[in-house]
């Protein structure tokens, strides 16, 4: 099925009303990728939102908003849902990662180092896992 197929069909389930909770959630979550698939960032910071409006205690969109606000330059918005994201799991390697690398951008270098260390000693390969941040080199 085709982005644009998917997008529709996220647009009119949410539209419907019938869907709650998670379901309703994750429709959200995916039409927020797929924006953030086109570039869309504001749009899928939207759906993000909306997310976790829904669902308060859902990683992934806080995950996901937390990326675009990094690629946007919103460093502090990143920062605070990666510290929200490592409240629920402390050793989650890849918002340890963001943070230091937003903490980094933020110009908080020390902090930004220590959190890339602990993120790279729970699981080595995060930096690559983790994917490209424009405009920055990382200094762990």
């Amino acid at each position: 099925m085709a982005a644009e197929e998917r997008m529709a069909n996220c647009t009119a389930a949410i539209q419907s009303g019938k869907e709650e909770g998670e379901a309703l959630a994750d429709l959200y979550l995916n039409r927020g990728d797929l924006y953030l698939g086109r570039g869309q960032y504001e749009a899928a910071v939207a759906d993000y939102d909306s997310a976790i409006m829904v669902q308060p205690s859902d990683g992934p969109p806080r995950m996901n908003r937390a990326w675009v606000y990094l690629q946007t330059g919103r460093y502090r918005e990143a920062i605070r849902d990666y510290d929200a994201l490592l409240a629920r799991d402390p050793k989650a390697a890849a918002s340890l990662f963001g943070r230091g690398v937003a903490e980094q951008l933020s110009g908080e270098e020390s902090r930004g180092a220590d959190d890339i260390t602990a993120a790279k000693t729970i699981d080595p390969r995060i930096e690559q896992k983790f994917g490209t941040v424009p405009r920055i080199q990382v200094n762990p």
